[in-house]
């Protein structure tokens, strides 16, 4: 979990930690939607943007 402690009275090393949490979270959550992005038919684009109409994840 991500602290709620003020960064300032942080050590370095808790600090290296709390990044690393932070980035490994962003880094799972990326790669669960490229996985459920890739077993779903792919989606359309919303109104009014441009190129093929659909995207991928």
């Amino acid at each position: 979990m991500i602290s709620q402690t003020d960064p300032e009275s942080m050590t370095a090393e808790e600090r290296r930690r709390e990044v690393a949490a932070i980035l490994a979270k962003g880094l799972l959550r990326r790669l669960r939607t490229a996985e459920s992005a890739a077993s779903s038919p792919a989606k359309t684009v919303s109104r009014g943007s441009k190129g093929t109409g659909y995207f991928f994840l």
